[in-house]
């Protein structure tokens, strides 16, 4: 096995950010100060919202929204069955249950038109504050936000382009009227396994999509065959088994230059090169 050429993600951390945490030791900060305002008052005027709330994690941040809206026990929360894990602990961590609905094979996402219902349950509280030193480094990052993103959109431009004419390889699709940052830049296949092999061999690091939620072995106990509320069948997710089996994430963090993702465009070519030959003997 090669060692790690590309990793799958960098983080963008330069002297900004270092002098910010820098400033908040040296006021003595370590819970919610003078930082985590001006970050949250950043964040609000970013996202155009009066209030907002941390987390220290997303599945964090998606329990504090199942609270407020008053999931609880009792209640069932559709979540999709291509999604990290984090979404369906959330519900678990109120006392819900998930419900696991298919996927479209476009784009991975549930139909938004399904009908929703929700319960009003009391809560009690929890300490989900961040500390000053993470908000500090946020500010930093904000500081930078649109070379992020334009980095970002370059460089799934610079892989659209690497790829193109490659007919082994599509693209997760755009909803209407949608825009597309990308967390990950997802790519479909066949075999995609066999490249995640190929990438890994010549130093990138790759990863799988999502593990279908309905086959994750932590929420067996929900499948009627358990005793649970549940269908869980592979029958009734087949875009989700198609995602999991197709789909695999190349890197795209801020940082990554052009050469290394034409590198990992020329080790994807060739690999369906081989195959194409292997396939031909």
């Amino acid at each position: 096995m090669a060692d790690v050429r590309i990793p799958q993600v960098v983080p963008w951390l330069e002297e900004a950010e270092r002098a910010a945490v820098g400033e908040t030791v040296a006021a003595n900060w370590i819970t919610e100060g003078p930082k985590a305002a001006a970050f949250s008052a950043r964040l609000n005027d970013l996202i155009g919202v009066e209030y907002g709330v941390f987390a220290p994690n997303g599945t964090l941040a998606l329990v504090l929204g199942l609270m407020a809206l008053g999931i609880g026990p009792g209640d069932e929360v559709l979540v999709p069955d291509v999604t990290f894990i984090g979404s369906a602990n959330a519900v678990l961590m109120v006392g819900a249950t998930p419900v696991f609905v298919e996927v479209n094979r476009a784009n991975f996402q549930i139909d938004t038109g399904l009908d929703r219902g929700s319960f009003v349950h009391p809560a009690i509280g929890y300490n989900f504050r961040i500390t000053d030193m993470q908000a500090a480094v946020g500010l930093a990052q904000l500081d930078k936000l649109d070379d992020i993103v334009a980095r970002k959109l370059a460089i799934m431009e610079w892989y659209r382009q690497g790829l193109a004419g490659l007919e082994a390889i599509s693209y997760l699709s755009l909803e209407p009227g949608s825009s597309y940052l990308p967390f990950r830049m997802v790519v479909l296949c066949d075999a995609a396994c066999n490249l995640a092999r190929a990438l890994k061999d010549a130093g990138v690091q790759a990863r799988s999509f999502f593990y279908p939620m309905h086959q994750q072995p932590c929420f067996d106990y929900l499948d009627r065959t358990a005793g649970g509320p549940l269908a869980l069948d592979d029958e009734a997710y087949p875009n989700a088994i198609h995602g999991y089996q197709h789909g695999l994430c190349l890197p795209i963090f801020p940082t990554l230059e052009e050469d290394a993702v034409g590198f990992i465009c020329d080790v994807i070519h060739g690999h369906f090169q081989a195959s194409a030959r292997r396939g031909a003997a």
